[in-house]
């Protein structure tokens, strides 16, 4: 293919080899540390820039579907709109659910140190209706203290706090771990 590198073209190739093994999209960190992975590329932020330049680059030149990679981040906001009331009340239908966490004395909640695997546990914590947190590679320091005026993991009857961080296992990286969050939020929540 006219302008792209043998080694290009064989990043691209790997890429659409991903890209097959899921139904539906990934975004670009997913495709780039399924390459660290398989030490095809080093996990470095300007191996990531070029991972998204040769991307971009095989998208524009169609070897790579568009549509298979997606940009969670940047979203469309648009109020919801449906064409007639029973087109709406078909959507309550399929949407409702009974709360059931607030009858629990503890609250689940998902915190995973990587949005991009995010796409991978929705399924697992919408089927239990249980709270999924990316951290997006980094823990914030006011999270744990609340989001949207409710205490982390809405604190149980009996004023306990469950919080377990799940981070991904890598060579050379410590396993997550919950006690320095909960010294924390002993400490000063």
């Amino acid at each position: 293919m006219k302008g792209f590198q043998a080694k290009t073209l064989a990043l691209i190739d790997r890429v659409n080899a991903i890209l097959a093994q899921y139904d539906g999209p990934l975004t670009l960190r997913q495709v780039h540390y399924r390459l660290v992975a398989a030490h095809v590329i080093p996990n470095t932020e300007r191996a990531y820039k070029a991972l998204s330049a040769r991307l971009t680059a095989a998208r524009r030149a169609g070897l790579i579907d568009p549509r298979r990679i997606t940009d969670r981040l940047r979203q469309a906001n648009r109020v919801s709109c449906w064409a007639d009331l029973p087109e709406f009340l078909r959507t309550v239908r399929r949407s409702y659910r009974r709360e059931k966490w607030t009858s629990q004395p503890v609250t689940v909640e998902v915190w995973w140190e990587k949005d991009a695997l995010a796409g991978v546990l929705e399924p697992v914590t919408d089927q239990y209706e249980v709270t999924l947190y990316p951290c997006r590679g980094y823990n914030s320091y006011s999270a744990p203290f609340g989001r949207g005026g409710q205490d982390c993991g809405d604190e149980a009857a009996d004023g306990r706090a469950v919080l377990r961080r799940l981070r991904p296992q890598r060579p050379g990286h410590a396993s997550g771990h919950p006690r320095p969050a909960r010294r924390r939020l002993r400490r000063e929540g």
